[in-house]
């Protein structure tokens, strides 16, 4: 499992995964935008041309390719036209775990990482938006502690939605999706172990099984009478 810069691929591997990336944002986003919207332009805009400057994306991949994906810009046009904030950024975008990966730790992996780069940069805070449905998730399991609004009335790409907007601190996201990733880590080598445990179990009941079923058929070939 690894986490790379979208900007540290070749071409073609690059294409490949921008074609899987719009694949999930047309997914998980396409209701707010009309049918034209290109969402390949998209992630190609937030890809980034320099590493001392933002936006960039990062790409978490096993060894089939992409499972997760999230990107930091430096500022949000629609949102700071609509609300007055004390920063312009940056923002936490277009974060995504495929269904099939999810609850494994994987979005903290790619958070924790994300902030590690912007601590690198000298950012100190990071905004969200999102649906008021996930005011939890943000909150409490990825540290954005400051509320700015909850499940307010926002129009999105023309379409009539509600949102919610958090920040939080930089290092404390970041160590806090430290702390989860390293639980997620003892959980798995525990589940791993015991698993191991059974497997073995199941193989001395095997064995003991065998030997028996041996003597026993060692005791009817000599009628009756073990040797």
């Amino acid at each position: 499992m690894i986490i790379r810069d979208l900007r540290d691929f070749g071409d073609k591997e690059r294409d490949s995964i921008i074609d899987k990336l719009a694949e999930w944002y047309k997914k998980e986003w396409g209701h707010f935008y009309d049918d034209k919207k290109d969402w390949k332009e998209d992630i190609r805009q937030g890809i980034g041309s320099s590493r001392d400057t933002l936006p960039f994306r990062l790409v978490l991949l096993d060894k089939d390719g992409p499972i997760g994906t999230v990107s930091v810009k430096a500022d949000d046009l629609m949102i700071n036209e609509r609300f007055v904030l004390d920063d312009k950024g940056p923002w936490l975008s277009r974060f995504y775990i495929e269904e099939g990966a999810r609850n494994k730790g994987y979005g903290f992996r790619l958070v924790a990482e994300l902030t590690a780069r912007l601590e690198g940069l000298g950012y100190t805070k990071l905004y969200v938006f999102h649906s008021p449905g996930l005011d939890g998730y943000y909150s409490e399991k990825l540290s954005f502690k400051s509320c700015i609004c909850s499940n307010v009335a926002f129009n999105a790409g023309g379409i009539d939605t509600r949102i919610s907007i958090h920040s939080g601190s930089v290092s404390e996201i970041k160590e806090n999706a430290l702390s989860r990733v390293s639980s997620y880590e003892k959980a798995s080598k525990r589940t791993e172990e015991e698993s191991i445990t059974g497997q073995t179990a199941l193989f001395n009941q095997s064995t003991i099984l065998t030997s028996s079923l041996l003597r026993d058929d060692r005791g009817v070939k000599s009628n009756g009478s073990e040797i």
